[in-house]
């Protein structure tokens, strides 16, 4: 049972931990000789990007440089499955947009064929030079950046949430001949855009406290959240009326995601949402 304690309170520490920037780092810039122009009329025409696959480092880039924030401050399960990232072009470059109504403008020049500079309107935001190297003028476009400080990173724009299959590995095998290792692969979720999810991971994390109580007694639950701070308690968070069965593949994590996240962030949130409604029902449910 101690060991049970342990392991909970460290992946509810993890998953609401801060991302590593430095972590995230992958390889200094190297040399694009192939950069594509995609299909004017198409890529005008897109009025929303989303923005599906990336590196780990573009990513943690991405969404420091929109919140204007010390990494420190960025919880890694946020960033995944709550940023809901999109993006839009606008008169001088791109507008991008998450977090619930949070909007950063890039500006972009011109400078070579498919190679474009790109600065942040925030002072300590993203600055760079951008390569689009792949696209089918349909769906999306996967561009390597290299950044001012000498990183380089790769993300797509997607006119989907997701992408197939067969489209996700051709991305994939081209980031891999480019010099990009898979290990810093990961994957943006949408599911959970525009419902409460952000308010209920606040909640869990913010407004309530851990406290550890005596492993005799007869619930068995080591851990108990106190209760929130607010009457009102979002769907998400309501009390399972069945015990949760623990999945070791649930397909809430795709094998492609699992590949994808920071290993073994799959793991460690799949652990998390099943003791997270593991301490729920038997909180409510004392005698089972």
């Amino acid at each position: 049972m101690k060991t049970l304690v342990l392991l909970l309170l460290v992946i509810i520490v993890k998953v609401s931990s801060a991302i590593d920037e430095g972590s995230a780092k992958e390889t200094p810039c190297f040399n694009i000789s192939n950069a594509i122009d995609p299909d004017v009329d198409w890529f005008s025409s897109v009025q929303k990007w989303y923005y599906p696959l990336a590196s780990r480092l573009d990513l943690y880039r991405c969404v420091h440089d929109l919140l204007e924030t010390d990494y420190e401050n960025i919880r890694e399960f946020a960033v995944y499955y709550e940023s809901c990232l999109e993006w839009t072009i606008n008169s001088d470059g791109f507008t991008l947009m998450g977090y619930n109504g949070r909007i950063r403008h890039l500006k972009t020049t011109t400078v070579a064929q498919g190679t474009s500079d790109f600065t942040s309107e925030w002072s300590q935001g993203m600055i760079g030079r951008v390569y689009s190297t792949l696209t089918d003028n349909k769906t999306f476009i996967f561009s390597a950046a290299c950044f001012a400080d000498n990183q380089m990173t790769w993300n797509v724009f997607s006119t989907t949430k997701t992408l197939s299959k067969a489209t996700k590995r051709q991305i994939y095998e081209h980031a891999k001949s480019l010099g990009y290792n898979p290990e810093y692969f990961t994957e943006i979720r949408y599911e959970t855009c525009k419902n409460v999810a952000s308010q209920a991971h606040n909640e869990i994390f913010d407004n309530n406290v851990i406290e550890i109580t005596n492993t005799s007694t007869s619930t068995g639950l080591i851990a108990n959240l106190t209760a929130p701070s607010t009457s009102t308690t979002p769907e998400s968070l309501s009390t399972p009326s069945v015990k949760p069965k623990f999945d070791e593949n649930p397909s809430y994590f795709c094998d492609a995601c699992k590949r994808m996240c920071p290993s073994p962030l799959s793991k460690r949130l799949a652990k998390y949402n099943y003791y997270e409604k593991l301490f729920k029902y038997r909180h409510a449910n004392p005698s089972n």
